[in-house]
């Protein structure tokens, strides 16, 4: 699916929006002029171009609208990095009305063997968080520093440095 086009009409008035994707697609995507922007994966982006770019396009509209979505990532240069640290700058100073920051992450200390913390950070918990499949992923997470950042990042929502660790370091005999 490349793009969706609706129509509707209000006060008597036909109307057609169309919804486009456009994935990565940073050369078409200037000069655009987007009510509404859903910026999914954040953390696989690397570059803030096509993210400036429709933040820097809304800012002539009448109530722009943009999401952004993502589980946390590895390495701290990505731009889901950048806009979870603007987000909490935001949740911390509490002075920017027209954003709304929602984060699903557990607190600080948190034991990440504990289900209570996997609950807090999984908002679908139950529902369509899959609580076996889950319990497996943390098995594994356990046996494997890689797979532990795979827990942590997409199962927690918490940034790591990496994941090229095979192993944990007490696994090293002397």
């Amino acid at each position: 699916v490349s793009s969706i086009t609706y129509d509707y009409i209000h006060a008597d008035m036909a109307y057609s929006n169309k919804f486009i994707v456009q994935t990565k697609d940073i050369d078409n995507i200037e000069g655009s002029n987007p009510y509404f922007v859903l910026n999914d994966e954040l953390h696989k982006q690397e570059k803030m171009e096509q993210y400036d770019n429709f933040k820097s396009a809304q800012i002539s509209l009448p109530q722009p609208l943009m999401f952004n979505i993502s589980t946390a990532g590895k390495g701290s240069s990505s731009v889901g990095m950048r806009v979870y640290r603007e987000a909490k700058e935001v949740l911390k100073r509490d002075d920017n009305d027209s954003n709304f920051v929602l984060i699903y992450e557990p607190n600080k200390n948190y034991d990440w063997t504990d289900r209570k913390v996997w609950e807090m950070c999984n908002p679908n918990w139950g529902i369509s968080v899959d609580l076996s499949a889950l319990e497996s992923a943390f098995k594994t997470a356990q046996r494997s520093a890689h797979s532990k950042a795979e827990f942590l990042t997409k199962h927690l929502d918490v940034f790591v440095n990496g994941a090229d660790n095979f192993f944990e370091q007490d696994q090293v005999e002397p």
